[in-house]
């Protein structure tokens, strides 16, 4: 065999490159960064920056650019979270003042119902937690939640009171 003839790929190596190919550009980068967005409605406001990453693609690799934002725009993953800020209206976190380091569930419902004004109510099994290593960690755990919420991972139940 001469070295031309060796450089040409057998149509299995071919068919498992363009498989290969095709898949991975089929994850548009809103789907792969923010899985939690993954069937969410598209009604909130486009994310630029997932918006802006697959224009990349589009510009240097036309085909899998296309697929990127069909893939985004089709699982609801190119769209801001329903009630989620933009960056132009962030919102702010306020700081409650708590009796303790580590106050129990009712010191903090009795706290934030005097910082919100009205009578709150959280009784076991009707809120979900997640524990963050840090409070950077909060809006983003926040659209998680969210979302799974809005994709039905998540149950609530109503409980009569015993």
């Amino acid at each position: 065999m001469d070295d031309a003839s060796s450089a040409v790929l057998s149509r299995r190596e071919f068919q498992g490159l363009a498989v290969g190919w095709i898949a991975a550009a089929s994850a548009g980068c809103g789907t792969l960064m923010y899985p939690e967005r993954r069937g969410q409605s598209r009604t909130g406001g486009i994310d630029w920056t997932v918006a802006g990453m697959d224009a990349i693609g589009l510009v240097f690799f036309l085909v899998p650019g296309v697929i990127a934002f069909a893939v985004d725009y089709h699982n609801g993953s190119l769209f801001l979270p329903e009630g989620s800020a933009s960056t132009s209206e962030k919102r702010t976190l306020r700081t409650v003042k708590l009796s303790s380091p580590h106050p129990s569930l009712e010191e903090m419902v009795a706290a934030l119902s005097i910082e919100m004004g009205e009578q709150l109510a959280l009784d076991a099994g009707s809120f979900i937690t997640r524990k963050m290593e840090s409070l950077d960690e909060f809006w983003s755990t926040e659209q998680a939640l969210i979302a799974e919420y809005r994709r039905g991972d998540v149950m609530l139940r109503c409980q009569s009171p015993e």
